[in-house]
Parts: structure tokens; sequence; C-alpha cells
């Protein structure tokens, strides 16, 4: 009888400690731990830390830590710079070993699905924010941000019971400054092996420097932009010299090789100044973004799309040999012959990605809610085609040329063209917006006020480029 009750006792002491609830802000101590073997070690190895409770019969690792379900992680995630929230990272607990991201492209919605049997997620909103509910207690568990290819894994020292724990900066103990932790990595296995940045292919260009956008806004580590790093430079046709990267490796070595190109999860190109004839490279950009690949295109590199019929609607051009599939994604118009649209340009908050980049935008650059002041643009595509592309940013006082009472700046399309969503894994996204001024050792090293905007609007559009392709006219889907 007297083992009863101190049952009962003990039953009534673990319901009342799962009742407590609160709200505690935690700090960092450590990042991912590597066991022997090369698995992700949770927590002390074991998947079974301390004693905060007990979960139902049949639970599996930290499932069996879950044992309040106002228990919470919170924080924001950051780009790699540490600087500007990013929007659409998936957080989560894993419940098991990860597995490593994929090096190539596969034609897939999501190139690098959650590993590791997610115990517990949210994702971030426009302000960077996440709240992950019904989180395991315990010491040492990890985190993970992934938003497409790009993945961080971190250490959490202790999870309490029954509380908001809020991580978001820790001290570095090189110079007792505060650092932001919960961000992409700079470095491609920055301090777990589990880390990883997209390969990415950038040509340079005469009229922007995308390198240094990269360089400098995104903030991935200039170590990655030498030989064998995750950024690879392609001089292009009269670019620029790569500042300070640069290593003779012509854009032709791009286009020209689909072989080249599928080694790549994203390819960023630089305006050149003028159009080019591609060669090969049409029908390999194609085949690139129908097996799966990611493509930025700017200026210029409208004739990847266009038809020569198109571009000759408002200025003769050759060289707009773009693949039949994607000249009816929109109503190109080739090269605006100098004229632009006017700030301020509008944010089209019509399906729910383009709603939350304007909540984004006005939370890192100000102003009005669906407004931006781009500066240095082009008017180089009236309307895009519905069901077939997606207006991320227009005007609705276009320049002279234009046939329609607005004209787009930003769009995407996903690939392949003809193919139902479900079917489609690549996406394309064009741009009329420089992020560059004339000075390309000043923008490079020091930056340029005038482009804020600009680069605000490339920084949110080239981290959605790396997530799932989708409907765009549906919420943001999860890597699972």
């Amino acid at each position: 009888m007297r083992g009863r009750v101190f049952l009962s006792i003990a039953a009534m002491l673990i319901a009342l400690t799962a009742l407590a609830c609160g709200t505690k802000s935690s700090g960092f101590e450590s990042d991912a731990s590597v066991s022997g073997d090369g698995g992700l070690v949770l927590g002390d190895g074991s998947f079974g830390f301390g004693d905060s409770g007990s979960a139902e019969a049949g639970c599996v690792n930290l499932q069996c830590k879950q044992t309040c379900g106002t228990t919470s992680i919170s924080g924001y995630v950051y780009d790699p710079k540490g600087t500007v929230p990013l929007y659409n990272v998936y957080v989560y607990v894993p419940n098991d070993a990860l597995a490593a991201i994929p090096s190539t492209v596969t034609c897939a919605q999501c190139q690098a699905p959650a590993s590791g049997s997610p115990v517990a997620s949210a994702t971030t909103d426009e302000t960077g924010h996440f709240s992950i509910p019904n989180a395991p207690i315990a010491d040492n568990i990890q985190l993970v941000m992934q938003l497409g290819k790009w993945r961080r894994v971190v250490t959490l020292p202790h999870i309490q019971a029954c509380e908001d724990n809020q991580f978001n900066t820790k001290t570095n103990p090189k110079d007792n400054t505060a650092e932001t932790l919960l961000r992409m990595p700079r470095k491609q296995a920055e301090q777990s092996q589990y880390d990883n940045i997209p390969q990415i292919a950038v040509t340079t260009g005469e009229c922007d420097y995308t390198e240094c956008f990269l360089l400098n806004t995104v903030g991935i580590d200039q170590t990655e932009f030498q030989k064998g790093g995750r950024v690879n430079i392609y001089d292009g046709v009269g670019g620029e010299t790569s500042y300070p990267y640069t290593y003779g490796n012509a854009v032709t070595n791009l286009y020209d090789k689909i072989s080249t190109m599928m080694n790549y999860d994203i390819i960023l190109n630089s305006c050149e100044c003028s159009t080019n004839d591609r060669g090969t490279g049409y029908a390999n950009v194609e085949s690139y973004l129908n097996g799966g690949g990611r493509f930025f295109g700017t200026h210029y590199m409208y004739n990847f799309f266009a038809s020569a019929q198109e571009c000759a609607n408002s200025y003769s051009d050759p060289t707009c040999k773009g693949p039949a599939d994607f000249n009816g994604v929109a109503q190109w118009m080739g090269d605006g012959a100098g004229t632009y649209g006017e700030a301020p340009f509008l944010i089209d908050q019509t399906f729910p990605k383009g709603s939350s980049m304007a909540k984004w935008i006005n939370n890192v650059q100000g102003g009005t809610l669906g407004q931006l002041d781009l500066f240095d643009t082009r008017q180089d595509v009236n309307d895009v085609t519905t069901g077939k592309a997606t207006r991320w940013i227009y005007t609705d006082t276009p320049g002279g040329n234009a046939t329609t009472s607005y004209s787009t700046v930003y769009l995407s399309f996903n690939t392949p063209t003809t193919a139902q969503t479900a079917n489609q894994c690549g996406r394309a996204v064009f741009s009329d917006v420089h992020v560059a001024g004339s000075d390309f050792t000043g923008f490079c090293q020091n930056g340029d006020s005038l482009y804020a905007a600009n680069l605000a609007a490339l920084e949110f559009l080239f981290f959605d480029l790396s997530s799932c392709v989708q409907d765009d006219t549906q919420p943001p889907i999860t890597p699972n």
C-alpha cells in the first residue's frame, strides 16, 4: 500500500512539472558535433537525455522528450552575413542522423528534402522569425536551418521545459562581440560537416557585378570564391575581371557544355552591357532548367528567353534565340532602347509569396508597403502570361516602348513549362534591374547606397530561387 502511495505522489509531481510554463531567453554554447563514424550526434549521442519526463510508449529518440506541449524554440534566421533576416527557412530538430545534401542537379521539386526525420519544426515568416512548438526537452540538441540546398546546423545547449526558449546570439570569444548564430553558413562545412552552400556559377559582366553581391550582400566567405570553392566565376563577354577572384574561365566554357552546367545548383548571370550570341547555350539552358536547374538572368540575358520576332517589336536583335517554350511565358520586347519605368515600383501582392515579399521588403527597407524605389532599371518585358510565369515587381508608369499600361521588371517561371506543376523541377528568374554602378572597384569594395533597394529585391528572389519549385498561387511548401 505504501509503495502505491509513493507512486501516486511521484505521478502527481511529474504532472505538476509538465504544467509549469513560462518564457526564457537562452544563448548558444556550441555548434553541431559529429560522431566518429560521421553520424550527427544528438545530445549525448544516445538520443535520450536527462530525466525531463516520460512520453508515450513506442516513442523513438527525441520523441520521448516531447513531454510538455508548451515547450518551444524560437528565434530569427539571417543570411550568411548575419544582417538580413530570411523568409521561408525551414527550421527543425532532427530525430535521426542527417543525410548529406546531393551535389548534383536532379529533377525534383525540392532539391534537398529535409533529412533526419524532423521531430519538431517551423518556417520563418517575413521578419525571419520562427517558433517551433512541442519541442523536445533535453540538453545539446541540434537545430537545423534549411532553405533549398542552404543548410546550417547549430547546437542548443539546453531546452527548458514548458517555456519559450529563445536563441539568437552568442558572444564571440575572440573579441567579446555579439555574433548572430541563427544564420546560413558562410563556408561549406563551416562548423559541421552538414553545413552546406549550393554550388553556384557566376558570370561576370561589364554592367553588373553579381559576384560582389554574393560576397558583400549575401556574405559568402571569400575563400569560397577560389578554385575548389562553392562559387565558381566565369568571365562574361566583355566583362570586368572578377575582383579579386578571377581565374580566366570563359563563360563559353559554361554555356557550351550542358554537363558543366548540371554541376551547378544555381547559375547567376551578370549583365554584359550587350546581347551576345550564345551558340549552343540557348538549348543548353533549356535542358539545364528542364533538368531541375535554377537560372538567374538580368537585362540583356532576355535573349535566352525571347524570340527574334519578339525582340523586333521594339529593337531588332538577331541574338534573341530563346526556345519556343520560353517565348510565351511573357511579352518580351527586347532592348527598350533606353526607356525606363518610373518609381515607385510595385510588388505584386496578388499571390502568397508576393504578399510576403512586400512585407519582407518593408521590414528590411522601410517605406510604403508594396512599393520600392528601384534605381537603374530597364524595360524589356511588358506583361507575363497568366499560368506560365509569375510577376514579382512591375511599374504602372512604363516608358514609351511599352504596349501595355505597365511593364515587368522581375518575373519567374517554372520548368518544364509544358509540364503539370507537380512535375516541374526547374526555375528561372529574369530581372531588368541592375545592382551595381559603373565603378567596379568602388562597388565591390565599398558598395553603393543608390542600389540598396535593388540589392534587397535581388536577395529575396535569390534565396527564393533556392527554395522548392511550386505553384506560386499557393503558400510555400516545406521540403519534407
